[in-house]
């Protein structure tokens, strides 16, 4: 299991959820919304509950249960373990799930890091 991995009880039923930069990427493309905008939207509570979905079935190993397992398991569950997962991603580590203060304050430090990058640069 990589660090970023975590586990989340569905139908009482465990998954293990990798967040690896290819399941993250096809996320963005299958949602059309980057990584980055997304936390934003999970902190703020105003994710769907169909980018639920597609987060976890992206990041799922395991085929995922139909999408009715994210109601029956009780959604505080999976957005907890979702919040849980993308503060890992954003290099957090703790207890509580994401909350907008502290998700508005990774994102501003990895704002800050790569608006530095030479790879922003034009040429």
């Amino acid at each position: 299991m990589t660090t970023n991995s975590c586990q989340i009880i569905l139908d009482g039923n465990s998954y293990t959820l990798h967040p690896t930069f290819a399941a993250l990427s096809g996320i963005e493309q299958t949602l059309g919304i980057g990584f980055v905008a997304l936390a934003r939207k999970l902190a703020e509570g105003d994710i769907t509950l169909e980018e639920l979905a597609a987060i976890i079935s992206g990041c799922m190993a395991e085929t995922p249960p139909d999408k009715d397992a994210l109601v029956r398991g009780g959604l505080a569950n999976v957005i907890e373990t979702v919040s849980d997962m993308f503060a890992a991603v954003f290099g957090e580590s703790g207890e509580a799930p994401i909350t907008r203060r502290n998700l508005e304050e990774m994102m501003d430090r990895f704002s800050d890091v790569t608006a530095s990058a030479d790879y922003r640069k034009a040429p």
